[in-house]
């Protein structure tokens, strides 16, 4: 399986998981780049967008995988 950087970067989840590796290596590091709220501002991001209906799996039909 090759690695393809080009489409990587185009991906979402990609992004999604640089940030998060950034955001617990600056925890791990006690850095104080990070608000002490941080987790609160995140939850109401992912429930605002599971409420839009973003955050979905549509690449299977119907409610079943």
């Amino acid at each position: 399986m090759k690695f393809n950087l080009k489409e990587q970067i185009k991906n979402k989840c990609f992004w999604l998981s640089v940030v998060s590796l950034v955001v617990l290596t600056a925890q791990q590091f006690n850095l104080d780049i990070i608000p002490d709220n941080f987790q609160d501002y995140v939850n109401s991001i992912l429930t605002i967008l599971v409420a839009m209906g973003i955050l979905t799996n549509n690449s299977t039909p119907g409610l079943g995988e």
